[in-house]
């Protein structure tokens, strides 16, 4: 009895929910739109990564760099970039990408379908 309920119960859930035909698009609508925001949130949510956790860049571009001096044994020289400016490099790196995609887009907006 039970399993002659079970079917009952799928054949009506066959008949009521039946799965449309497919159709044939031209590509793949709005999820594309949603697809390019997240590439671009992801492109600046990487570059915020790599300033915020990345001690490598910082050790390359921030901080002072020792060196014996034959007039003074303490002096010290800065390496020349403070953090402000490594924030304005990751921005400026962040907006050339963003500059690459839009020519990319460009060459091939014809293209794409």
């Amino acid at each position: 009895l039970s399993n002659f309920i079970q079917v009952q119960s799928h054949i009506k859930n066959l008949q009521i929910t039946r799965r449309f035909k497919p159709e044939v698009s031209n590509g793949i609508g709005k999820w594309f739109d949603c697809l390019q925001i997240l590439s671009k949130l992801s492109l600046v949510t990487n570059c915020a990564q790599i300033y915020f956790t990345s001690d490598t860049y910082q050790n390359l571009f921030v901080g002072p760099v020792y060196y014996n001096n034959p007039k003074s044994a303490t002096d010290t020289k800065e390496f020349g970039w403070s953090a402000i400016q490594f924030v304005m490099l990751v921005v400026g790196i962040e907006h050339m990408l963003f500059l690459i995609g839009a020519v990319i887009e460009q060459f091939l907006e014809g293209k794409i379908e």
